[in-house]
């Protein structure tokens, strides 16, 4: 239970934000003659055009052009924002109203002909889907790849996106589709991640509508989403951080429904949470606590402020907690994070950035610009699947960084770039098509040399993926060396005997099975205390009453039915059947595991020269 603030705290930790003011569309027609031509120009062009609404063609690119100017938020007129505010007024003027580039170029200068050049769609009779394909191409290979053509081509997408409902709706799908797999990945690639999120949460209803409507309920009723425990929670942090009066601002963030439903799905599947909740989700709702000090150790003393603080004890997450701030991620993110698990809440994420880093970790490229830094590390080669979807590399990437992006990883032998075989360690080209070659075993470890040929993200993954296929080898060898402690009783794998599964795990204080066969196929000194576990318990063949077979050979149809029934002529009932997989199994076989009861020890003698004697087994164990 969160504590009520106490009256009477600093200002300067209070709500510091404030809207910035910024020259709008509207006053920058008033004080540049470009930008006013540009206007007036755009609005010749597209006359007598309408948007779907019935509204004129000309609110569209007004709109664009004001979300530009509120994401570089200009305090002056500049060279940059009135070739950037021209270009997203005629950013449609080449496909829609017949305008030349040269026309463009010889009005308003190199760099907007430039800029609109690599915004417009081509003309083209192919579908609508295979146009946009194209124009990517077409931007690829004609090497209009600086960052500000990304950003137009995102603020234009935006407002499509945010008037989509006037579209027809046989169309929307289709564009809310390739928002998803095309300009989200843009967004995120430019680090754009406030954009990148409204861009997610425009097209779920429209690409997944009954699972949008169910995520967002599920959402929008979590505790930490409501208004009372948002505000309080803000309020509280303030206190708690402001008690040796600091500047800093805290507020609550509040992610999006298509992030928060594809990260359930992932921890669910890494066996990290819950499928069917987002309990275990920290940043559901997070708190974002800023100062304007660039000073880390201001940022280290306010998180230990409030993980120290008396009522968080015991509430601190250990295994969340991430210094960004020391070691930044690739994509330039910094902050302190920390995770607190709420009693009859969930958890909650809090993190600590300086005003700066905070800003970058928003809006990514943009807050870049509004300072005139330099952006060549934002400069992105554009590569094709066989699908024809485009990927965003940075210019450094390799072929390693792209399939491990795509998730195929260490399944991947090679590439073919435009017909030719290249190997994965070779840097990313421009404007190619990429087909991936496979390796026929799906089971294949990473190769640890491929760690030297990619960006650090990518490095990490492959790490990770090396540690857990050793993981998983020992598990399976933890096993296969059980198997001698099992087999008397009748038993090949403990997950067939829930009774003898507690006879072992519990008592050696284990979280699961996987941890003893783990810990097994490291240690063989285990399998004696193991044993010892079990005949405490009494876990003996006669006891359990189970007989297991196990079998193995090349796949053919018939072989599950022919099995159930040599059981069942023989008198026994089946308990359970299990086809397990192990990560060194060929392709094209099969493994079955079958534990059964009623069968003597005559029985299970003759079942076992009976299978040994089927041709379709290479393998035959009976215990």
């Amino acid at each position: 239970m969160l504590v009520e603030p106490r009256t009477g705290v600093p200002e300067a930790a209070r709500d510091l934000s404030r809207e910035t003011k910024h020259f709008t569309l509207q006053e920058l027609d008033l004080q540049s003659e470009k930008v006013r031509t540009a206007h007036r120009f755009a609005r010749d062009a597209h006359i007598n055009q309408y948007r779907f609404s019935g509204e004129p063609y000309t609110n569209h690119l007004e709109a664009t052009a004001d979300i530009v100017l509120d994401w570089l938020k200009p305090q002056e007129i500049d060279d940059l924002v009135e070739d950037m505010s021209c270009a997203a007024l005629l950013h449609d003027s080449v496909e829609d109203a017949g305008v030349s580039i040269e026309d463009i170029k010889e009005k308003f200068g190199e760099r907007v002909a430039l800029y609109v050049e690599g915004v417009t769609l081509l003309r083209s009779d192919k579908t609508k889907e295979e146009q946009d394909k194209e124009d990517l191409k077409f931007i690829a290979q004609k090497g209009y790849l600086t960052p500000e053509v990304f950003i137009l081509r995102l603020a234009d997408r935006l407002h499509n996106m945010r008037t989509l409902e006037n579209v027809p709706e046989g169309k929307r799908q289709k564009k809310a589709d390739e928002t998803l797999r095309v300009y989200v990945k843009l967004a995120e690639s430019m680090g754009m991640w406030v954009v990148k999120r409204e861009l997610e949460d425009l097209s779920f209803p429209y690409v997944y509508p009954e699972v949008y409507e169910t995520i967002k309920k599920e959402i929008d009723e979590d505790t930490r989403t409501s208004v009372a425990f948002t505000h309080g929670m803000e309020g509280f942090l303030r206190w708690v951080i402001s008690s040796d009066c600091v500047s800093c601002n805290v507020e609550a963030r509040k992610n999006g429904y298509w992030a928060l439903y594809r990260k359930r799905e992932r921890e669910a599947a890494a066996g990290k949470g819950p499928s069917d909740n987002f309990s275990n989700i920290n940043d559901v709702m997070s708190f974002r606590a800023t100062t304007p000090s660039r000073d880390p150790i201001e940022l280290y003393s306010l998180m230990g402020r409030v993980v120290t603080f008396p009522q968080f004890r015991g509430l601190v997450d250990q295994d969340r907690y991430h210094d960004y701030v020391s070691q930044p991620q690739d994509n330039g993110y910094s902050a302190i994070q920390a995770t607190l698990n709420l009693p009859n809440t969930g958890a909650v994420e809090i993190a600590f950035a300086s005003e700066d880093m905070e800003e970058f970790n928003n809006d990514g490229i943009v807050s870049l610009l509004r300072q005139r830094k330099n952006l060549r590390q934002y400069r992105r080669n554009i590569i094709f699947d066989e699908k024809g979807e485009a990927w965003f590399l940075p210019l450094n990437a390799t072929y390693v960084d792209y399939v491990y992006m795509t998730g195929i990883g260490a399944q991947a032998s090679s590439v073919t770039i435009d017909g030719v075989e290249t190997a994965l360690r070779q840097k990313t080209q421009n404007a190619v098509n990429v087909r991936v070659n496979r390796y026929e075993d799906l089971t294949r470890a990473t190769d640890p040399e491929l760690s030297e040929h990619c960006l650090g993200s990518t490095k990490r993954k492959i790490e990770s993926d090396i540690n857990l296929h050793a993981r998983d080898l020992l598990v399976e060898k933890g096993k296969s060396t059980l198997e001698g402690v099992l087999s008397p009783r009748g038993l090949l794998d403990l997950s067939d005997s829930p009774y003898a599964t507690r006879a072992v795990i519990f008592p050696m204080g284990l979280p699961g099975l996987n941890e003893l066969y783990f810990r097994v196929g490291g240690n063989y000194d285990l399998l004696q205390e193991v044993a010892r576990r079990l005949n405490e318990a009494g876990v003996t063949k006669e006891g359990l009453g189970l007989t297991t077979i196990r079998v193995s050979g090349e796949n053919k149809p018939g072989i599950l039915s022919d099995l159930t029934t040599m059981i069942s002529d023989r008198g026994g009932d089946i308990y359970q059947i299990r086809l397990p997989n192990p990560i060194a199994r060929p392709r094209d076989t099969f493994v079955i595991r079958i534990v059964m009861t009623g069968i003597d020890l005559k029985e299970k003698e003759e079942l076992k020269v009976l299978l040994q004697h089927d041709l379709r087994f290479t393998e035959v164990l009976v215990v």
